[in-house]
């Protein structure tokens, strides 16, 4: 069974749902900036760097390079999250740890298919 490699744009899309620069992802999973680029432009890295990604994101090797990330839905939650009002008057780092968890709960609902 042949698997496509998302890695390139599952990054792309880890990076646009928290709002953070190359600069802020990179620092917030523990890598380079280079290296990240590199790998957000290639699509392809040792293992190792692999490892500390994931690790960075607290998602598996296999979410990170095989998984398939649904914009769509992360659109979804983030427009239901901007309608409910005590939401927004969470602290960003708040906002960003619940709009992680609801993240996890649809990949989960998905998994379920």
């Amino acid at each position: 069974m042949k698997r496509d490699n998302h890695l390139s744009d599952n990054l792309k899309v880890y990076q646009r749902e928290r709002g953070k620069t190359l600069s802020e992802f990179s620092r917030e999973i523990g890598i380079a900036k280079s290296t990240l680029q590199s790998v957000m432009v290639e699509g392809n890295t040792t293992v190792d760097t692999l490892i500390r990604i994931a690790n960075g994101l607290n998602i598996t090797l296999d979410e990170l390079v095989f998984g398939e990330i649904q914009t769509e839905q992360i659109g979804n939650v983030k427009e239901l999250l901007t309608e409910i009002q005590w939401y927004t008057q969470l602290a960003e780092e708040k906002r960003e740890r619940l709009r992680y968890h609801l993240w996890e709960i649809v990949r989960l609902m998905e998994d379920e298919r």
